[in-house]
């Protein structure tokens, strides 16, 4: 467990975890605070290289959860949402993919729910781009306003590289049939099965002598692979077709 407390707000401070550079990242933690105001924050750190350029998620004691990456110094702003009241104990987690695209949950470690989801995307965290690597850590500013200063914890922080694999990718075809689910690599080139399967394999029931009607309900939902919540939003352009043999006894 890591504990701060802060006696100043002349500039935020950073705990780097170790010294890989990382391309795809998630970082998590438990969080703490005694209370705070619009001047002080806690947060998880992405994509650092030094302290003018890192990708990081923030939260004040009551007012504001940011994704905001910082270029030469600039603060950008790639999404927030307004918090109401004050997040005594959290758990943010904070991931980012190799080709930019950024996805961070922020739930409440007590009761387990999850209250707030921000996703975003920038060219400086893609391949090529300036923050295309990076250290995980944290990022700490402390204030003596509002009764100041604050007691900020983090416990059982973690950093792990997400997995790859997908259970369709991005433009491909996926099969789930009577004897198996098979889908198509990143490339399109050939087939395979993925690396974990959950629930049953298509069978289509018969009609029988009632001629029941089968429907099929089929719902891709967009997950960054680094554990959390599935997402709709990000999914459009989809098709499904159905193939069905008659079989008898």
């Amino acid at each position: 467990m890591l504990d701060v407390v802060r006696r100043d707000s002349t500039g935020a401070r950073f705990a780097v975890l170790g010294a890989t550079n990382y391309t795809a990242c998630a970082v998590s933690a438990l969080g703490y605070n005694s209370g705070g105001s619009s001047t002080e924050y806690q947060g998880m750190l992405a994509r650092y290289v030094d302290s003018s350029n890192y990708l990081a998620l923030r939260w004040t004691g009551g007012g504001l959860l940011a994704l905001d990456l910082v270029i030469a110094g600039v603060s950008n702003v790639l999404a927030s949402v307004s918090l109401s009241g004050t997040y005594v104990y959290s758990r943010p987690l904070l991931a980012v993919s190799a080709a930019g695209d950024v996805v961070a949950y922020f739930s409440n470690y007590q009761t387990g729910v999850l209250m707030h989801t921000l996703v975003a995307s920038h060219t400086a965290l893609g391949t090529g781009g300036t923050h295309a690597t990076g250290k995980p850590g944290i990022i700490d500013l402390g204030s003596i306003a509002s009764g100041g200063p604050h007691l900020h914890m983090y416990d059982n922080v973690q950093v792990w590289v997400p997995p790859t694999d997908a259970g369709v990718f991005g433009g491909q075809s996926a099969q789930i049939r009577s004897d198996g689910v098979f889908r198509e690599d990143s490339a399109g080139t050939t087939w395979q099965k993925p690396s974990s399967y959950v629930g049953d394999y298509l069978r289509v029931p018969p009609a029988g002598a009632e001629a029941r009607t089968s429907r099929v309900i089929v719902r891709p939902i967009y997950h960054p692979g680094s554990g959390g919540v599935w997402l709709d939003d990000r999914i459009d352009d989809m098709s499904a077709r159905i193939f069905a043999t008659p079989r008898y006894l």
